[in-house]
């Protein structure tokens, strides 16, 4: 019953070269420090193009994401 949810925002990438479509890797950072609030599951959703690709499952976040799950997701600048 305990939740966190988190969500990213990044600039354009021609506003802000720093970090452009890393917000899947923010917000796994981000669910990683929220994590004690609530263990059954975990997922990370973002925005390509006109569409939302998402990776989710039961279990800690390391075991979700595990194995490059990370990786699987396209670069966004959006994530939650």
């Amino acid at each position: 019953d305990e939740v966190a949810v988190v969500g990213v925002s990044l600039k354009d990438a021609t506003e802000d070269s720093d970090s452009p479509g890393e917000a899947a890797g923010i917000c796994y950072n981000a669910l990683l420090s929220m994590q004690h609030r609530g263990q059954e599951g975990a997922g990370i959703a973002v925005c390509e193009g006109s569409s939302i690709r998402c990776v989710k499952n039961v279990g800690l976040l390391s075991e979700v994401f595990g194995a490059g799950a990370l990786h699987s997701l396209p670069k966004s600048r959006l994530a939650i």
